[in-house]
Parts: C-alpha cells; structure tokens; sequence
C-alpha cells in the first residue's frame, strides 16, 4: 500500500522529533551552552547539502525495497550489513526512547508508581501498533502530528515575555569547538532520517529535493525551537543543567492569574514522539528479516518490547548513562551516518544485479 508524502513526512517528524526535540537537547546545551543554536544552523546546512545524495539514491532506487537494492547490486554480504546495523540501531534507539519517556514520567508525575506498571503499558501499546502495522503507525502519527504541534506553538507564544533572547549573544566566545560538539551531536541524533531509505518504496510520488528542504527544515526547527526557548529563559549555563530542557519551558506557561502548572500537555507531547518512535522501531525491527509467519512476528515484538522495557524497569545510573549517549553514542551514529553516506554514493553507481526477492 502507497501512501502520501505527506502522511510520511508526518511520520517522519515525529520519528525524529522525539530525539531532535527532547533527547538531544540537554547533550547539546552541555557541550556547545549559548552556541547551541549556531551548531543547529550549520547541521541544517549540513543536512541540505546532504538531501542531494538522498535524492540521487532515491532515483537509483526507483521504488525498490531498500535492502533489495543493496543486495541486487552489492552483494547479499554487504545487505546483511545494513541489516545487521539497522537491527542494532533500532533496538538501541528504540530502547532508550523507552527509558527517557518512563523516566520523565517518573520523575515528574509518578514518583510513587513502579516504574514496571507505566513500562508494561506503554511497551504494550507499541507491540500493538507495531503488530497491527505500518499503516496504524503512519494514521496515527497524521493525527498526532498537528495536535503536537499546536502545543508547540502554544508553549512558545505563552513564554515569549518571559525569555530575554539577548542571551542567544554573543556567540563563538570560547572559539569554534563547542559550535563543531554540538554539530555532531545534532548530525548523530539525525541518524533518525536514515529510515526514510527503509520506507521509500511506500511513497504514492517521488520524493523530490524540494520536499528534502521543507522536511528538513520541520525537522530542525525542532531542535532549534526548544534550544533558542531554554537559553533565552534560562540562560546558557542553567539551561545545560536541566535533564528535560522542553519540559522546564512548559512550567512558565501562565494563563492569568489563575491557570498555571500546563506542563501536562508536555506529557502528550512526549507520548506522541515516544509511542511513533518505538511502535515505528519495533516495526521496522521485524521488517528488515522479512517475517511472514503470524506466531513468530508475534513472539519476536513482544521480545523485542521486553528489550526496549528492560532498560526502563533495571535500576540504571541515569547520570552514567547520559554520559555514554552523550560521549559515545551520538558521535558513533555520526561516524555511522558519514560511513554509510559514503557507502551508499557507491553502491547507487553499481550495476544492477539479479533480483533478490525482499521487500524491506
């Protein structure tokens, strides 16, 4: 079934979304502090100029299933490759897009339930979605989206008298450094945008560069909406203490003197990402081995989602492991992403070969 470019976009903003928008932040505040918000404007260039090896891949591809057309043109080795580092990611992503929703649950609004009973409901909606199929994911994120959206929009206007954006000034006081940190922290937490190559063969259209520049642009703003939002209310160096930036924006909302404390639709937000992420990851998971069989796609989502669970429920030092997302885990996806760029420019001037018959 072919879908609309669109609806996918919707999907993939939200996919995205949740690391651009939550998990990101508060590597990127600490590393590049008031020069947070250049390093997103040299990603976004970045990322425009990498739109045109997207473009040139998707023409090569020519509706194929991505893995499909590695295979048939560089060898079943090398599609297992993919395969092998697209299962690894999925499940490391999907796993900590896990934990930053149950912690933040935690630590904010159910202090006193076990964590287990908020993992074992959300990890069950997500098996759901991603049992049912990428047709659920995708309609549910359309109407999820704008929603989302409209909050964001809501917490910006409602806090606009209370940041002070000369803050954002002066830039490049401690050099160029802290701007290169942050850029490959923003670059390694777009890894995200790879899996537009695993649902390319569902788009009703070509996707085009223009459309690359619109998504892209969604896409950052993501990033640098909250970024600019909690140096300006905050400043730089309060804000790079926080473990939630976007959240803390949310407790400044005030409807007059009488409604304040809204920092319940954060919640909502961060449903909304989370649940896409890890239905869409958990989804993608199985689809890249090309599992037909009801009972063992059924049992596979369910480990999978006690994989994703373990991590929120294991009594885990979050100080050590944000430590490790932010020294380790973002600079390798942006070595990955690099490598696999490159990768793929010379598979897409490769000859085809014979047909390998999967879908993915």
């Amino acid at each position: 079934m072919k879908f609309s470019r669109l609806q996918v976009s919707a999907l993939i903003i939200l996919f995205t979304g949740i690391s651009n928008h939550v998990m990101i932040l508060p590597h990127l505040l600490r590393v590049a502090k008031r020069d947070a918000w250049a390093s997103v404007a040299l990603a976004y260039v970045f990322l425009l100029i990498w739109g045109f090896l997207t473009i040139f891949i998707f023409k090569k591809m020519n509706g194929e299933g991505f893995l499909s057309w590695v295979q048939n043109r560089a060898g079943s080795i090398v599609g297992k490759g993919f395969m092998l580092f697209f299962a690894v990611y999925f499940l490391v992503s999907g796993s900590l897009s896990s934990y930053d929703f149950i912690l933040m649950i935690k630590v904010y609004f159910l202090p006193n339930t076990p964590a287990w009973i908020v993992t074992l409901c959300f990890t069950s909606l997500c098996v759901w979605a991603a049992f049912k199929g990428f047709r659920v994911i995708l309609y549910t994120s359309v109407i999820l989206l704008p929603i989302v959206w409209s909050f964001g929009y809501f917490v910006a206007f409602s806090t606009m008298f209370k940041k002070d954006y000369s803050m954002l000034f002066p830039v490049f006081v401690n050099g160029f450094h802290p701007v290169l940190e942050g850029f490959v922290i923003v670059l390694g937490g777009s890894m995200d945008l790879f899996i537009l190559f695993l649902v390319h063969d569902k788009f009703n259209k070509p996707f085009k560069y223009i459309h690359w520049v619109i998504l892209m642009s969604v896409v950052l703003m993501l990033v640098a909406g909250p970024t600019t939002g909690s140096i300006s209310s905050f400043g730089p160096h309060v804000a790079a203490n926080f473990r939630f930036p976007a959240l803390e924006q949310w407790r400044l909302v005030q409807l007059g003197r009488q409604v304040s404390h809204m920092d319940f639709l954060a919640v909502f937000q961060f449903l909304a990402g989370s649940f896409v992420k890890v239905s869409l990851s958990l989804f993608l998971l199985i689809e890249l081995f090309n599992i037909k069989s009801f009972k063992l796609k059924r049992n596979l989502l369910i480990a999978s989602g006690g994989i994703f669970s373990s991590i929120s429920i294991l009594p885990l030092s979050d100080l050590l492991l944000q430590k490790i997302v932010g020294s380790f885990y973002y600079p390798v996806m942006f070595i990955c992403g690099l490598s696999l760029s490159a990768i793929l420019l010379i598979v897409g001037f490769l000859p085809g070969r014979k047909k390998v018959n999967n879908n993915v």
